[in-house]
């Protein structure tokens, strides 16, 4: 059974998409087809429903999908393997900089100064069907994501933190109406993170179209610019909670933003006791918190 049918099919099955899982696997959509039918021929029986609007898994597909999630896992498994001998191991951890930085980095950093033989990966994770993919596929061990919209039946869950949010400024403002933002220049992180989706989504709302933005590369840089020029920005509480009242000023205003959850997440099938002992840090350091 090709490997390559198998990884189609579990992106097809995911997405419900041959146009979408096309995009994610960075192939045509016509590749994405074929490799469906071929997998279909050789096990005689079909996979999908082809609806109008999507496709759906037959039960078929269904029962289906353990054991194609066990064959790219072996897959995976034989391959590290084949190369351990050779190659240190391999551990790839998404998370956004603001966690890494303020959360997690002394426990993870000690952690990897204990652990000379492995080689760490970190990748930025925003909020992103992809990142749900290269989890499910074995592309990234762990994820910490900001995100509300994760469920997938391939993937552990765990709620690490809910973050207060909390729209702050480097002097005291006091907003009486809404529609007032629209006369300060508001900083943003970089598209995908959750807590700007949050803020774009309370300007569209209020029907606030135009605002002066500044897109910042990095937590740090927005802090920066923050610190010193006229402007507010919508941050976790712990991004800020030294500087209020100090640096920065909690920007009053008649609205009570959610809270932001962040959650672990990793592959039911990964086993790995360092992927498990990394785990386990992460929950540790948002139980203290």
């Amino acid at each position: 059974m090709d490997s390559k049918h198998i990884t189609t099919f579990l992106t097809v099955a995911q997405t419900n998409n041959f146009s979408k899982a096309a995009e994610i696997l960075n192939c045509a959509q016509s590749t994405v087809s074929v490799h469906i039918d071929k997998l279909e021929d050789e096990l005689n029986l079909s996979l999908f429903y082809r609806k109008k609007h999507g496709i759906i898994l037959t039960e078929e597909g269904k029962r289906f999908i353990k054991y194609a999630e066990r064959i790219a896992n072996i897959e995976k498994e034989y391959k590290n393997e084949l190369h351990s001998s050779s190659v240190n191991k391999e551990i790839i951890i998404a998370l956004q900089e603001s966690q890494l930085l303020y959360r997690y980095q002394q426990r993870i950093f000690d952690w990897i100064q204990n652990n000379p033989d492995i080689n760490v990966i970190f990748k930025t994770a925003h909020s992103s069907f992809s990142l749900k993919d290269q989890l499910t596929s074995g592309e990234i061990d762990i994820a910490v994501l900001s995100d509300n919209n994760l469920y997938n039946p391939s993937l552990n869950r765990i709620l690490l933190t809910k973050d207060p949010l909390v729209l702050v400024s480097n002097k005291r403002i006091s907003i009486s109406h809404i529609k007032d933002l629209n006369e300060y220049r508001i900083l943003m992180t970089e598209k995908g993170c959750s807590y700007r989706e949050e803020l774009e989504n309370f300007l569209r709302v209020n029907e606030i179209n135009r605002i002066n933005k500044i897109e910042m590369i990095s937590i740090e840089a927005l802090k920066n610019y923050l610190y010193e020029h006229p402007s507010i920005a919508l941050l976790p509480k712990f991004l800020v909670e030294n500087d209020l009242n100090k640096n920065l000023y909690e920007v009053q205003l008649d609205y009570s933003w959610p809270d932001l959850h962040t959650h672990l997440l990793f592959s039911r099938n990964n086993e790995d006791p360092k992927i498990q002992e990394l785990i386990r840090i992460f929950k540790s350091v948002a139980t203290i918190n």
